[in-house]
């Protein structure tokens, strides 16, 4: 498990800006990275497998592990990128919030190291969707939140242009059952067996000082733009 964790922090190091310097990065730490990529290629299969499903969702959120997927075998993998405004984000960090999985409460960050973190990890989405032509798309938190119906289908018929079947149901509620296995995460996911309505929060736009809204829209405009967020 150690040897596991070490190689996850290695990939969350792993420089992106340039393709060359991942790729070096990639080659000093080969073996390492091979063996993790062969453990997970395992687990998803065996997920697969055992449960029958035809999709394994791994919600991961650090985008080198792109990397990791790029070379592995059997397995079509695609990117669903969630993005939210980053001054949501941002004024959402900033709740004491509780951790069932880890017994404590989250971490809360400055509107600027909450922004600079929304930046980066989605420059990095952009670089390494570049850099290994994954299929990619992007999905607005505010736009599935106000239209689910509407965003789902969007998802469906991204689907069927990969070759894959139409996934049916709709609505706008979700059921949190026991089914699944986690670890970690946003507390809301550990409300098991509740159903859990689709309400947009923008509670940001009333609370959130001026300075910190301006702040981090400052240091987060380029992809504010590029998302339709200004």
């Amino acid at each position: 498990m150690r040897e596991i964790i070490t190689i996850q922090k290695l990939l969350e190091k792993m420089p992106w800006v340039r393709r060359s310097g991942l790729e070096d990065f990639w080659r000093r730490h080969q073996e390492k990275f091979e063996y993790y990529r062969d453990l997970l290629s395992a687990l998803y299969q065996a997920v697969g497998r055992i449960s029958g499903a035809e999709f394994v969702i791994d919600s991961s959120k650090w985008p080198t592990y792109l990397r990791v997927f790029h070379e592995m075998a059997g397995i079509s993998v695609f990117v669903i990128h969630l993005v939210r405004d980053s001054r949501a984000v941002a004024f959402s960090w900033q709740r004491r919030k509780f951790d069932p999985a880890r017994r404590k409460h989250m971490k809360i960050h400055h509107p600027f190291t909450a922004a600079r973190m929304w930046l980066v990890l989605n420059l990095a989405v952009h670089r390494m969707i570049r850099y290994y032509s994954f299929p990619y798309f992007r999905l607005r938190y505010e736009d599935l939140m106000r239209n689910p119906v509407s965003m789902y289908e969007k998802f469906t018929n991204f689907l069927q242009g990969l070759g894959r079947p139409h996934i049916s149901g709709t609505g706008e509620c979700i059921s949190l059952t026991n089914s699944f296995h986690l670890v970690g995460g946003n507390p809301m996911k550990m409300e098991v067996g509740q159903q859990l309505p689709l309400r947009l929060d923008e509670e940001w736009r009333e609370k959130m000082s001026w300075r910190d809204r301006w702040l981090v829209t400052f240091v987060t405009w380029p992809l504010l733009f590029r998302y339709g967020y200004l």
